[in-house]
Formats: structure tokens, sequence, C-alpha cells
């Protein structure tokens, strides 16, 4: 996997993360904590890294199809007396 292939990756499904080099067969990114709001450096190999890829697609995907999200609460009519 290229450099160029990776980076297309990352951007496709939204990983809020950024490439910053290839070491071998190790994909060093550096990756948004969520929870934490800082910058993880992550040394994964391809498989790692492609199952990283698609954990992330599927939270996304679950975030999108909960019914919280999908819908905001209505908000109560008044009616003027």
């Amino acid at each position: 996997m290229d450099a160029k292939t990776i980076e297309t990756a990352i951007r496709d499904c939204g990983l809020p993360g950024r490439l910053v080099g290839l070491d071998g067969k190790l994909i060093l990114i550096d990756v948004l904590d969520e929870t934490s709001e800082r910058l993880e450096r992550q040394s994964l190999g391809v498989s790692e890294f492609c199952d990283l890829v698609l954990d992330w697609r599927a939270r996304l995907a679950a975030r999108k199809t909960s019914p919280t999200a999908a819908r905001p609460e209505p908000v109560p009519a008044t009616t003027a007396a």
C-alpha cells in the first residue's frame, strides 16, 4: 500500500487523522482521540490499518442510523389563549 492510497482511505472514510509516513511495512499515522481531543501517533501494519478504517466506518454508520441522531426532538406547539 502506498502513501497516496493510505491518504485516500483516511480521507474517504472520514477518519480523524493524517498519515505521518511509512516506515518499512509500518504505517505511521496521527489519530485524534475523541475523549481527550489529543493526537495519538500509531504504528500499524497494513492489516491493523485496514481494521482501524473498517471499525471507524462502522462507527460512523451506527451514528447515522441511531434514532436520536436521525431526527431532532420535536418542539411542542404552543397555543395562543
